[in-house]
């Protein structure tokens, strides 16, 4: 009777471990660092006309099992905000995205740091050639009807969330602003000097969208703690072993 149910409890623990397993995220797949062909393409619907620059922020090293934005890497190596981003979280990042964008492009335009450039044609924008990182983009002369794309950080690659698969050729479509200035006025006579802001307009976080109605965002991750799950599988896989050579013994 003991070896009996030894026996039914060892299937019983392997039935449950492959349930487990089978229940879990894909695993993911580890970035391809030395990767040199990855590509952003910019879905700027409506827009036509303009530049958008595009400055490498960071790029990508592991330690040990991690993977972390390496600024060194980048055009930023000496700035501060830049500095600051290895050091975050994925939902910090996110939060902090549009004010970090602002801070940088400000920092590249004071340096007078050379960005890559692409017209925008048929509301496209395209990047080629690109090595795994993080990148700012921010349009550097507005589109024809006046709207200029929010500046923002984008990653690359991104992560399919499904298949855990790396996905080197980035598709975003971020949203974009609408800056136009006050009309000009000729007084009858000479006013008393006022202020009159120009017209504000909240930045956006881009969606990057790759299946339809799915939008995802990818950052560097943690190294995952996979290694239990076979080790317990094979655990399970023993224990049956053994109450089998247990059961002929007796027999």
């Amino acid at each position: 009777m003991r070896k009996r149910r030894f026996i039914r409890l060892a299937l019983a623990l392997t039935l449950a471990l492959l349930t487990v397993a089978s229940a879990l995220p894909p695993a993911l797949a580890a970035p391809d660092l030395d990767k040199k062909d990855c590509s952003i393409t910019l879905d700027l619907k409506g827009m036509e006309g303009g530049t958008v620059a595009l400055y490498k922020v960071a790029g990508v090293k592991q330690e040990d099992a991690n993977y972390i934005y390496d600024v060194s890497k980048g055009d930023f190596p000496d700035s501060d905000t830049a500095k600051r981003i290895p050091g975050m979280s994925e939902s910090e990042l996110d939060k902090q995205n549009p004010t970090l964008s602002a801070i940088l492009v400000k920092e590249a335009d004071t340096k007078k740091l050379s960005p890559r450039t692409a017209s925008i044609n048929g509301g496209k924008a395209a990047f080629k050639d690109l090595s795994v990182g993080l990148y700012l983009l921010y349009q550097t002369t507005a589109s024809k009807d006046g709207k200029k794309l929010t500046p923002f950080l984008l990653s690359v690659p991104q992560r399919d969330p499904k298949t855990g698969a790396e996905i080197y050729a980035v598709s975003a479509a971020p949203k974009s602003g609408i800056t136009t200035p006050p009309p000009s006025v000729t007084p009858s006579h000479t006013p008393t000097p006022t202020h009159t802001p120009w017209p504000t307009y909240t930045p956006h976080y881009p969606i990057v969208t790759y299946t339809p109605g799915k939008s995802y965002v990818y950052l560097p991750q943690t190294g995952q703690l996979w290694w239990p799950v076979p080790v317990l599988a094979a655990l399970g896989v023993v224990l049956v072993i053994s109450g089998l050579l247990l059961r002929r013994r007796g027999d």
